[in-house]
């Protein structure tokens, strides 16, 4: 599925290069590549041997692919290393705990001892188990339980409630 759209995204290059090199003939501009040098360090030098490079392919190299590497990895991070974060949330509202995914949960949003969310929790799951009153949403969960008796487990699901704020309000705008 990535390499589909690094593909797509070279193809949507190359047709935008062809709509500058018309923009560049229409206003007399000479598209080129910037002055090569053998010891240049600070932005790219990929072809200091090949005197013979395109434009095209110079920007293709130096820019259009760096960009997409960069926009890809943004990507899995947006959207595949938060996957396995946001686990950890199932913990709080089922009555077994997977120690792995929640410490991770715990490293990611909170600055306390793991070990006392743990033992949080599972006061929270005894608690959730006599009761018998299992929350389905982080909304009931949290105003059903008091933040002064499980301050961690309160301010884990206050972030719970208030993720799909934070991720479609940029999308929004």
């Amino acid at each position: 599925m990535l390499e589909d759209l690094r593909q797509n995204i070279e193809k949507e290059f190359k047709s935008m290069y062809k709509e500058a090199e018309k923009m560049a003939d229409f206003l007399d501009i000479n598209i080129s590549i910037k002055r090569i040098s053998k010891k240049q360090t600070n932005r790219a030098n990929i072809f200091s041997e090949d005197k013979t490079i395109q434009p095209e392919t110079y920007n293709r190299i130096t820019i259009a692919i760096p960009y997409i590497d960069y926009f890809i990895n943004n990507l899995k991070e947006r959207f595949l290393v938060h996957e396995n974060i946001l686990k950890g949330f199932q913990c709080i509202f089922s009555g077994n705990i997977v120690f792995q995914e929640f410490e991770e949960l715990v490293n990611f949003y909170l600055d306390t001892d793991v070990q006392t969310v743990i033992a949080e929790l599972k006061i929270w799951q005894s608690k959730l188990n006599i009761t018998n009153k299992y929350p389905t949403i982080a909304i009931d969960a949290l105003r059903l339980y008091d933040s002064s008796v499980f301050p961690n487990v309160h301010q884990l699901l206050k972030i719970l409630c208030t993720l799909p704020v934070s991720t479609s309000t940029p999308e929004r705008t």
